[in-house]
């Protein structure tokens, strides 16, 4: 049986990669700061104080260019698999971003 963690973690990456999938192909500056704006308050309330404070570390390391959803896809994408590698699974693979 998948923990807790598990299946929040599975859940969140499927959210996260449909919602850049879905973003205009450039954003304006407004959807730009919108962006940032929630991705850093997810990291804040994210109920998984481990991977919150991941999260945070990540974001300070790797600033995100939410201008393009090109450059959106990407980063999450490098964010998925260092958490992937961190817990020993299996790279996330795209075939193709739009």
């Amino acid at each position: 049986m998948k923990s807790y963690k598990e299946i929040l973690g599975n859940k969140t990456w499927s959210f996260l990669h449909t919602l850049a999938e879905n973003l205009p192909d450039k954003l304006t500056k407004k959807e730009s700061r919108e962006f940032r704006q929630f991705f850093l308050y997810l990291s804040k309330i994210y109920p998984c104080e481990e991977c919150q404070i991941f999260f945070a570390k990540y974001i300070d390391k790797f600033n995100i260019d939410p201008s393009k959803r090109i450059l959106i896809s990407k980063y999450l994408i490098d964010f998925h698999n260092i958490v992937n590698i961190k817990l020993n699974k299996p790279l996330y693979l795209k075939k193709k971003i739009k």
